[in-house]
């Protein structure tokens, strides 16, 4: 008989290879495990070696279609801009991919025209329009079905980082400059070496109404219903916009920023949050807000990440002990901070997060893990040191279900994008991506990939 039991046992634990979540502790019997539908994992296109920079994004429009700014390296190991549509069954309706540089960014306005920005090489063309000679920042708006509609380049070097459009159809642009930077009969001139960002204005004709330069480092733009811009990024020493201020200890203390301005670029306020005064030898900290999105009252919520105070003097063990914490930090349209919220802690450091909300209230997060992480109030040990990984929240932000792939850690996730009740994830992955029964095959190259969850 107990050899019977023992028989059972062993083909009960073959049965769930595979199927089973990460370990975690006893006391997650709420959690919802496998709820995440996935309806499908495409593999966009092989690109070459990926930093946690933002050079990658995407937009979806009213009918489920994704466009997706990135690059592919190609034949010549140069790397070349790429822009993508995917309907909403997961199939490339066209593409872009003959001028050498980078797409970094994109966004959509209320006509469905998208406007992407990055920067290009020697010479860039679109369908009849094209510059020629030198390099830099460049900005080109085109319709649904991939015509260009208007292409602006600036004058200096430069690399357009973030793109985003307000009700009123006006584009901003942020990213980092050279010398100089010149859209039109706008230009800034780069004295200050500790200066190198820029965020830029234009009409709903293309026309360059200001640019301004920053010190911080802006990872995500949003607007409100009144067109103004919120602005969210991370900082070291000082950041300044127009007379607004804020400062940390010294160079290897990164805190987080949240930066609102007007259409005329005026800045209305600035907001540090993070730990200032928290340093490690010879490595900046891991305190940054990376993504950002409007409650329906109108508050502004915050991805960031920040750290405990640790003292590490020890540079070979500058990686342990490191408490990295994923926070939402949410603020009145006036700048006054509301609340705070951690939904997890000890997760990997320097790496990116993304946050959407579906229709029904329900928030989606993603982030890479450390090999354990908490996530809500739960505790999950993973097999290697670093996961890529999704997170459903309700409306009050009780953890729901985690998504992750369990064959490869090589995966990350760099932008999501909500509308209706289904969810998209865009980034990067190496080898094989499987989640659940999707399946795509990589290479040992980086590859593009484009993920539908309901």
């Amino acid at each position: 008989m107990k050899i019977g039991y023992f028989i059972l046992f062993i083909f009960t634990l073959l049965a769930c290879q595979g199927k089973m979540p990460p370990n975690y502790e006893s006391d997650v019997a709420n959690i919802i495990v496998d709820s995440l539908q996935v309806q499908w994992l495409k593999h966009v296109k092989t690109t070459g070696r990926i930093s946690s920079n933002h050079y990658s994004d995407f937009v979806v429009d009213s009918n489920h279609n994704s466009y997706i700014a990135c690059f592919a390296t190609g034949p010549d190991r140069v790397d070349y801009i790429y822009i993508v549509k995917i309907s909403a069954e997961g199939e490339t309706l066209w593409e872009l991919n003959k001028n050498k540089g980078r797409a970094c960014a994109i966004a959509i306005d209320r006509e469905g025209n998208i406007w992407v920005t990055g920067y290009y090489i020697d010479h860039i063309q679109f369908d009849e329009y094209s510059k020629s000679g030198g390099s830099g920042v460049f900005l080109a708006k085109f319709n649904k079905k991939g015509q260009c509609l208007q292409l602006i380049t600036g004058e200096g070097g430069g690399i357009g980082f973030n793109c985003h459009v307000n009700n009123a159809g006006e584009v901003i642009i942020s990213g980092v400059l050279d010398a100089r930077l010149r859209f039109g009969d706008q230009e800034i001139i780069n004295v200050e070496k500790n200066v190198n960002n820029f965020i830029a204005l234009f009409d709903r004709q293309g026309n360059c109404k200001w640019i301004r330069k920053t010190e911080g480092n802006i990872n995500r733009i949003i607007s409100d219903e009144n067109g103004d811009f919120y602005l969210a990024g991370t900082f070291s020493i000082d950041m300044k916009y127009n007379n607004l201020k804020i400062s940390t200890t010294e160079s290897y203390d990164n805190d987080a920023f949240l930066l609102k301005i007007n259409t005329q670029g005026k800045g209305l306020w600035l907001q540090q949050f993070g730990n200032p005064g928290i340093t490690r030898s010879a490595y900046r900290t891991s305190e940054s807000g990376f993504d950002l999105m409007l409650q329906p009252n109108g508050n502004i919520i915050v991805i960031a990440t920040t750290e405990e105070p640790t003292k590490i003097d020890d540079l070979l063990q500058v990686n342990n002990n490191i408490n990295v914490k994923l926070n939402i930090v949410e603020f009145n349209p006036n700048g006054v901070l509301i609340k705070e919220r951690i939904i997890a802690q000890n997760i990997r450091e320097s790496t990116m997060a993304t946050l959407c909300r579906t229709s029904d209230g329900s928030y989606y997060i993603s982030f890479t893990t450390n090999k354990q992480s908490k996530i809500g109030d739960q505790t999950f040990q993973f097999d290697t040191d670093r996961h890529g990984v999704i997170a459903a929240f309700d409306q009050n932000w009780n953890l729901k279900d985690i998504l992750y792939s369990e064959n490869n850690e090589d995966v990350m996730f760099r932008e999501s994008y909500a509308l209706d009740s289904c969810v998209y994830f865009t980034g990067h992955f190496r080898g094989d991506f499987i989640l659940k029964d999707q399946k795509v095959n990589g290479s040992e190259n980086h590859s593009l990939f484009l993920l539908n969850l309901k």
